[in-house]
């Protein structure tokens, strides 16, 4: 990912499985010129307990990656989208323009109207990539018990608080061994 091409200098990796092999190889962050924090929580810990347990480690407002996809980001560009549809969370939604995956996110006047997650949902129109503008306070009165960010996502919907960057660039996701060498060559030409 080229965070620190876009000034992102502070990351905070959530791990769980493997996660000896993450912090190991990339320590602290100096030798990439990045400081690095670590939340940890067990395999079975679901995405929105997850970051709920990161809390303190977060900004009042930060970006959300999700570590199995790649896509090449312009902050810029997304931070400008963000302030300007002035909501407490945003969305980055790739088109689909190639038709690579199936759609699980609609969209309309660059608001967020419908998330599926199962992609069986009418009207869907584009893939959400898992590159978030979030606000911190959205955290606030969080389920004890596990959960999944979906959850989040939900109610940010329902309270129309999540609007959607677009773009017809593609991403690619590292969700198995096979799409290792894909991603390699996306990587060689960003």
């Amino acid at each position: 990912i080229n965070l620190k091409e876009n000034n992102i200098t502070e990351v905070v990796i959530l791990v769980g499985y493997l996660h000896e092999k993450i912090t190991s190889y990339f320590g602290d962050g100096k030798k990439f010129g990045m400081r690095i924090t670590y939340s940890y929580c067990s395999p079975e810990t679901d995405t929105g307990s997850r970051l709920a347990h990161a809390l303190p480690l977060l900004h009042d407002t930060f970006l959300l990656l999700y570590g199995d996809n790649v896509w090449t980001l312009d902050f810029k560009k997304l931070q400008e989208s963000y302030f300007k549809n002035k909501k407490d969370a945003q969305m980055t939604v790739y088109t689909n323009r190639f038709n690579t995956t199936k759609n699980n996110v609609s969209v309309e006047n660059n608001t967020v109207l419908i998330y599926s997650k199962e992609r069986n949902a009418k009207n869907l129109n584009g893939v959400n990539i898992g590159y978030c503008i979030l606000k911190k306070n959205i955290l606030n009165n969080l389920p004890k018990e596990n959960f999944a960010f979906d959850e989040i996502i939900s109610r940010l919907i329902k309270e129309q608080q999540l609007s959607a960057f677009v773009t017809d660039h593609p991403y690619y996701s590292l969700t198995s061994p096979e799409r290792l060498e894909k991603v390699t060559q996306y990587q060689k030409l960003a």
